[in-house]
């Protein structure tokens, strides 16, 4: 058993078939769920930023690499969109594949009805490319996917650690971490007023503690590990200085995002 860390409960893969799942996944070892999977359970600045951690969580990762090379990818750029690299739309049987993984905690890590029907809002690999010197104000700093809180992020690292993983912050000034529809008019207005008066954040990814922010913790990048925590929580990928910004599938972060919401 995992016991690296004092906050960490370990949970063993039970065998549990999602009644989400609307195929047969092992009729495609590209979307199968390992059988010896290990899934642990992380909390990030309290209770209410769960993080659940599965290592060794596909049966085929490099054949997900495989699908990777072949696919169609675009740099992501206007509409709101922040992401600082490209990304390409994933195959919507393995969005089925992390519906599978996920329903079994609900309940017992994030909290949401078992009974929730899910709905995918987003599916793509994608890569961080954009060097420092080019990243906008926004992508300078940690981020949500959105206000909603139901929806959870899931975050497949095909990559290993050099790559870097995902870091979770507090808002000091509001001492928030996630960021509701009631929370989001201030704590947007905090940082319009940080800006002015402290000026704009140096041209680089955030790695640590600021004057803004504080790193209350984070998940290392593991190839075929996925992590899985709440959309509206404060995050940011862990881009290191030294780290390779190549846009290309076979030598850069890749990388398989996928945003489910639960209604």
């Amino acid at each position: 058993m995992d016991r690296r860390h004092d906050n960490i409960e370990v949970l063993m893969n039970t065998g549990v078939r999602s009644k989400y799942r609307v195929f047969d996944m092992h009729d495609d070892p590209n979307f199968a769920l390992s059988r010896n999977r290990i899934e642990q359970i992380e909390h990030m600045g309290g209770d209410d930023a769960p993080v659940l951690i599965v290592d060794n969580a596909f049966e085929d990762p490099n054949g997900l690499r495989a699908i990777a090379l072949v696919a169609d990818w675009a740099p992501i750029a206007g509409n709101g969109q922040h992401f600082p690299g490209v990304r390409a739309e994933a195959p919507a049987a393995y969005g089925e594949a992390v519906i599978e993984l996920l329903t079994p905690h609900l309940g017992d890590v994030f909290a949401l009805p078992e009974s929730a029907k899910p709905t995918i809002a987003l599916r793509h690999f994608s890569i961080v490319s954009t060097p420092p010197s080019a990243l906008a104000l926004p992508q300078r700093l940690p981020h949500i996917d959105t206000t909603h809180l139901n929806q959870l992020a899931v975050i497949h690292y095909l990559v290993g650690s050099p790559f870097g993983g995902t870091n979770f912050f507090r808002h000091r000034e509001t001492g928030w971490l996630r960021m509701g529809p009631d929370r989001f008019g201030r704590y947007s207005a905090s940082l319009v007023r940080s800006v002015k008066t402290k000026g704009v954040p140096p041209a680089q990814y955030i790695e640590g503690d600021t004057d803004l922010f504080e790193k209350v913790g984070g998940v290392d990048a593991r190839f075929n590990r996925v992590a899985a925590y709440f959309s509206n929580a404060l995050h940011s990928g862990e881009i290191r200085r030294d780290a390779p910004l190549d846009p290309t599938p076979s030598r850069g972060r890749l990388t398989i995002s996928t945003f489910i919401r639960w209604d």
